[in-house]
């Protein structure tokens, strides 16, 4: 499965934040905050192909941020 087939579907669901993982916290480029990612929920977990090299995308959300979204690892 290829990467925007995996986004895709995770919109599809809900998980619409892109985030990129920064140490121990979750950022948000579109409104430049900042989560600490011990308040997320791991909800789905998917393995993608990417030029070859095996990746994996988390679906996460917060009931305290009420945020639902997606990061790479």
């Amino acid at each position: 499965m290829e990467k925007e087939s995996v986004v895709e579907r995770l919109i599809e669901a809900g998980y619409t934040t892109n985030f990129t993982l920064d140490k121990d916290c979750l950022y948000c480029s579109n409104t430049c905050n900042t989560y600490m990612l011990t308040s997320f929920d791991v909800d789905q977990e998917t393995g993608f192909t990417e030029d070859g090299v095996i990746k994996k995308i988390r679906a996460v959300s917060s009931q305290e941020y009420g945020i639902k979204g997606y990061y790479l690892f």
